[in-house]
Protein backbone atom coordinates (compact mmCIF):
# COMPACT_ATOMS: atom_id res chain seq x y z
CA UNK A 1 0.00 0.00 0.00
CA UNK A 2 3.10 1.94 0.45
CA UNK A 3 4.29 2.27 -2.87
CA UNK A 4 0.32 2.82 -3.98
CA UNK A 5 0.50 5.54 -1.86
CA UNK A 6 3.39 7.39 -3.46
CA UNK A 7 2.89 6.62 -6.66
CA UNK A 8 -0.91 8.15 -6.56
CA UNK A 9 1.18 11.00 -5.45
CA UNK A 10 3.78 11.09 -7.90
CA UNK A 11 1.11 10.71 -10.48
CA UNK A 12 -0.87 13.45 -8.85
CA UNK A 13 1.79 16.14 -7.93
CA UNK A 14 4.90 15.68 -11.02
CA UNK A 15 3.25 13.62 -13.57
CA UNK A 16 -0.44 15.17 -14.83
CA UNK A 17 1.26 18.79 -14.50
CA UNK A 18 4.22 17.45 -16.39
CA UNK A 19 1.98 16.20 -18.95
CA UNK A 20 -0.72 19.03 -18.65
CA UNK A 21 1.92 21.48 -19.39
CA UNK A 22 2.84 19.31 -22.94
CA UNK A 23 5.91 17.89 -20.80
CA UNK A 24 7.05 14.44 -21.87
CA UNK A 25 7.55 11.95 -18.98
CA UNK A 26 9.95 9.35 -18.88
CA UNK A 27 9.67 6.64 -16.52
CA UNK A 28 12.05 3.70 -15.74
CA UNK A 29 9.52 1.72 -13.92
CA UNK A 30 5.95 2.31 -13.21
CA UNK A 31 2.69 0.75 -13.15
CA UNK A 32 3.41 -2.69 -14.86
CA UNK A 33 6.71 -3.10 -12.90
CA UNK A 34 4.64 -2.89 -9.90
CA UNK A 35 2.68 -5.54 -11.41
CA UNK A 36 5.47 -7.90 -12.36
CA UNK A 37 7.74 -7.26 -9.05
CA UNK A 38 5.15 -7.15 -6.90
CA UNK A 39 1.37 -8.90 -7.59
CA UNK A 40 2.94 -11.68 -10.31
CA UNK A 41 5.56 -12.96 -7.47
CA UNK A 42 2.77 -13.13 -4.88
CA UNK A 43 1.80 -16.55 -3.22
CA UNK A 44 -1.19 -14.24 -3.04
CA UNK A 45 -4.32 -13.97 -6.00
CA UNK A 46 -3.55 -10.23 -6.19
CA UNK A 47 -4.77 -9.42 -9.56
CA UNK A 48 -8.46 -8.11 -8.65
CA UNK A 49 -6.84 -5.64 -5.70
CA UNK A 50 -3.84 -4.35 -8.32
CA UNK A 51 -6.53 -3.62 -10.85
CA UNK A 52 -8.92 -1.51 -8.71
CA UNK A 53 -5.53 0.16 -6.71
CA UNK A 54 -4.16 0.83 -10.58
CA UNK A 55 -7.32 2.48 -11.39
CA UNK A 56 -7.29 4.71 -8.30
CA UNK A 57 -3.59 5.16 -8.06
CA UNK A 58 -3.20 6.09 -12.35
CA UNK A 59 -6.24 6.03 -14.00
CA UNK A 60 -5.91 7.74 -17.89
CA UNK A 61 -2.40 8.16 -16.92
CA UNK A 62 -1.47 5.27 -18.64
CA UNK A 63 1.61 5.39 -20.81
CA UNK A 64 1.54 5.67 -24.13
CA UNK A 65 4.17 3.54 -24.87
CA UNK A 66 6.47 1.02 -22.27
CA UNK A 67 9.13 -0.83 -23.52
CA UNK A 68 10.44 -3.81 -22.14
CA UNK A 69 13.70 -5.06 -22.07
CA UNK A 70 14.41 -8.76 -22.40
CA UNK A 71 16.90 -10.59 -21.51
CA UNK A 72 17.49 -14.83 -20.93
CA UNK A 73 17.85 -15.22 -17.40
CA UNK A 74 21.41 -16.53 -17.25
CA UNK A 75 23.03 -13.57 -19.21
CA UNK A 76 21.05 -11.12 -17.14
CA UNK A 77 22.43 -13.00 -14.29
CA UNK A 78 25.81 -12.70 -15.83
CA UNK A 79 25.44 -8.99 -15.99
CA UNK A 80 24.44 -8.17 -12.24
CA UNK A 81 27.23 -10.35 -11.46
CA UNK A 82 29.96 -7.95 -13.21
CA UNK A 83 28.00 -4.83 -12.71
CA UNK A 84 27.72 -5.35 -8.37
CA UNK A 85 31.37 -7.05 -8.24
CA UNK A 86 30.31 -9.95 -5.87
CA UNK A 87 28.36 -7.74 -3.34
CA UNK A 88 25.12 -9.54 -3.49
CA UNK A 89 21.81 -7.18 -2.92
CA UNK A 90 19.13 -9.40 -0.52
CA UNK A 91 16.53 -7.99 -2.17
CA UNK A 92 17.75 -9.06 -5.42
CA UNK A 93 19.02 -12.04 -4.93
CA UNK A 94 15.30 -12.77 -3.52
CA UNK A 95 13.83 -12.11 -6.28
CA UNK A 96 11.90 -14.82 -8.80
CA UNK A 97 13.36 -13.46 -12.03
CA UNK A 98 11.66 -15.83 -13.98
CA UNK A 99 8.22 -15.17 -12.81
CA UNK A 100 8.96 -11.37 -13.02
CA UNK A 101 10.00 -11.95 -17.05
CA UNK A 102 6.78 -13.86 -17.87
CA UNK A 103 4.56 -11.33 -16.02
CA UNK A 104 6.09 -8.30 -17.97
CA UNK A 105 6.43 -10.31 -21.49
CA UNK A 106 2.32 -11.04 -20.26
CA UNK A 107 1.35 -7.59 -19.85
CA UNK A 108 3.24 -7.27 -23.77
CA UNK A 109 1.16 -9.89 -24.94
CA UNK A 110 -2.16 -8.03 -22.78
CA UNK A 111 -1.61 -4.27 -23.86
CA UNK A 112 0.58 -4.82 -27.51
CA UNK A 113 -0.87 -0.93 -28.41
CA UNK A 114 0.95 0.48 -25.87
CA UNK A 115 3.55 -2.61 -24.61
CA UNK A 116 6.89 -3.39 -26.41
CA UNK A 117 9.51 -6.11 -26.21
CA UNK A 118 12.39 -5.37 -27.18
CA UNK A 119 15.54 -8.27 -27.75
CA UNK A 120 18.08 -6.87 -25.08
CA UNK A 121 20.10 -9.50 -26.09
CA UNK A 122 21.72 -7.65 -28.96
CA UNK A 123 24.58 -4.94 -29.37
CA UNK A 124 23.82 -1.42 -27.54
CA UNK A 125 23.27 0.24 -30.60
CA UNK A 126 20.66 -2.39 -31.96
CA UNK A 127 18.77 -1.91 -29.09
CA UNK A 128 19.05 2.12 -29.12
CA UNK A 129 17.87 1.18 -32.72
CA UNK A 130 14.88 -1.17 -31.49
CA UNK A 131 14.17 1.84 -29.08
CA UNK A 132 14.31 4.78 -31.63
CA UNK A 133 11.38 3.20 -33.71
CA UNK A 134 9.02 2.73 -31.43
CA UNK A 135 10.21 6.15 -30.58
CA UNK A 136 10.44 8.35 -32.98
CA UNK A 137 6.68 8.23 -34.52
CA UNK A 138 5.59 9.64 -30.98
CA UNK A 139 7.72 12.88 -31.63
Amino acid sequence: MLVSAARFDHVRSVIRPALASGQWVISDRFIDSTYALQVAVSDADLHLLFRSTRDIVVGPTLPDLTIILDLPLAVAHGRREQRRDGVLDPAEAARDFAVIREALIAVAHQEPERCHVIDANQSPDGVARDIWRLVEPLL
